[in-house]
């Protein structure tokens, strides 16, 4: 009896065709694919177009994303990979979606909370850097929106260390009130000021103000006697400083801390330096000797043992 092929199955299944052990085809899209490929990356840019150059709503905020993801094979993490590099005039989305932001919105723009979404609220160094950029070109410094979206700017506005008080519901602020040329005005809080110290050795305060990032820094000297001073240091600037007499400043620095009790005049420390170089570092001493040297003083005396008080910076040209 000869062997002859089986008869379809009434199933519709063949022994001979249906049977396979082929693994099914991936996709082989990367980020790297889609960067070299230039006719998708022009469409990818003229995209993201309608985004940037205007006042985007939501539902351009949606075309846009959904447009993107198909250009990347439907994969937001290619997406994401594509989002933190240059290849929107020579800047990430990152850094446009906050120079073009709606001045008259307030709060983080929607479309850049939306590609920080994208990326799983995590971007890699080239990103942070351009969204700090970003934030340093506004015409008007906007300390505001730093403070919402700092944390997503680790490695462009470090804290030297972990602070052993990080779970604490109250944390150290600071918040600039004015912030355009030559001069700003920065209202801080520093809780458990003596706590922090002793166990930090300081504390770090960051914000923008006059197209610079700052860190106001109390540290304390641990040789010796212990007592702490005020660091001011211009970190980053979208200003170049020079030996240059033009372009040669002399900062002024003015600390105005308020008594928690007693309600008396506050304590003003002041400080002068000239400026022509980023990065740059001015010292404030603190004048008054109790609460210089972790003692009893009536501007930590609150419960909280917070610190309250104002810094005024002040620039002037040497020409």
């Amino acid at each position: 009896m000869s062997l002859q092929t089986p008869p379809p199955s009434r199933t519709g299944f063949d022994p001979k065709a249906d049977f396979t052990t082929d693994v099914p085809p991936v996709s082989t899209m990367t980020a790297a694919h889609v960067l070299q490929d230039k006719e998708r990356m022009k469409k990818l840019t003229a995209t993201f177009c309608d985004a940037m150059f205007s006042y985007p709503d939501q539902a351009t905020i949606d075309k846009v994303v959904e447009e993107s993801l198909r250009l990347c094979g439907g994969s937001e993490d290619i997406l994401s990979a594509v989002l933190q590099t240059k290849f929107f005039a020579g800047h990430t989305p990152f850094y446009w979606a906050i120079v073009n932001k709606d001045p008259k919105q307030a709060g983080v723009p929607p479309l850049l909370e939306r590609l920080l979404s994208i990326c799983s609220n995590t971007v890699d160094e080239t990103a942070q850097a351009d969204m700090m950029w970003g934030l340093l070109g506004l015409k008007d410094s906007d300390d505001s929106l730093y403070q919402q979206i700092k944390t997503y700017l680790g490695t462009s506005s470090p804290v030297s260390i972990a602070s052993f008080f990080r779970d604490k519901a109250q944390q150290p602020t600071a918040r600039a009130v004015g912030g355009g040329g030559f001069g700003c005005v920065v209202n801080f809080c520093i809780p458990l000021l003596f706590d922090r110290l002793v166990l930090d050795k300081e504390v770090c305060l960051t914000f923008i103000a006059m197209g610079s990032l700052w860190h106001l820094r109390a540290i304390a000297s641990c040789s010796g006697d212990w007592t702490w001073h005020f660091h001011l240091t211009e970190v980053k600037s979208k200003y170049k400083y020079s030996t240059l007499p033009l372009e040669k400043r002399k900062r002024r620095l003015t600390v105005k801390l308020e008594r928690s009790v007693g309600g008396q005049p506050s304590l003003q420390c002041t400080a002068e330096q000239e400026i022509n170089k980023i990065p740059s570092t001015v010292k404030v001493a603190i004048p008054n000797s109790e609460l210089k040297s972790f003692q009893h003083n009536p501007y930590t005396a609150k419960q909280t043992r917070e610190l309250v008080g104002t810094l005024e910076i002040k620039d002037t040209r040497l020409n």
